[in-house]
This record gives structure tokens, sequence and C-alpha cells, in this order.
């Protein structure tokens, strides 16, 4: 069992990327919005500057510019298929702006049934 980590540099890639997620075989996904230090002070313009205009002009914050997708995944079989259907979605994850994937082994979990 592993922890799937997906931070989305890219909001409009969100819900494309939960399709292909659920449609891999993930059962459950918990969205964060999310930002790093660098957005936060002022060092990186978004790649999506109208989505920051218009919360701008809605009175919305700026400050969270990313998505971060987490989901325990029981059965690591699936983990090639999500990360070939994300990197479809988004690009290649080793070009800039794309996001950062990665999974965490889980050794003890509470709180999740058993399937």
């Amino acid at each position: 069992m592993v922890l799937l980590i997906l931070v989305l540099d890219n909001p409009c890639h969100l819900d494309a990327v939960l399709d292909a997620w659920i449609e891999a075989g993930i059962q459950g996904i918990t969205i964060l919005d999310s930002t790093g230090v660098h957005r936060k002070r002022g060092r990186v313009k978004s790649a999506v500057p109208l989505f920051l205009g218009m919360s701008r002009l809605t009175g919305g914050s700026e400050q969270y510019a990313h998505h971060t997708l987490f989901s325990i995944v029981e059965d690591a079989s699936i983990l090639p298929a999500v990360a070939h259907k994300t990197a479809a979605i988004i690009g290649d994850l080793r070009a800039p702006h794309t996001g950062v994937m990665f999974t965490l082994h889980i050794a003890d979990i509470w709180g999740v049934p058993k399937s």
C-alpha cells in the first residue's frame, strides 16, 4: 500500500487528471489548494495569468496556485498506468511548471476500511 501524491502546477488540468486517475483505478482522492515558497515570494510567474487575473477581480486569492492530490493506493501495479495517464495530460514531469508526483510506502493505517 502506498500514498500517491501529485502537486499539480496548472490548475486547469485538475478535472482531466481526476478523471484519468479514476479511470486507472484510483478510488479516493483528496484535493488541497497549495502553493510553493517561490510563488508565495513572487519569484515565479504563473503559467495561467488569466486565471489569476480573474481571481483578483472576483476577490479570490492568488496565493494558492497549485492543487495537491493525495490517494491511498492498495494495488501498486496500477501506478505505471496512473503515471502514464497523468503525463499524457500535464506533460513530461521533468519539464518545468508541470508538477511533481511521488509515492510513499504506508507501514500502518487507521480509518480506512479494508477492502
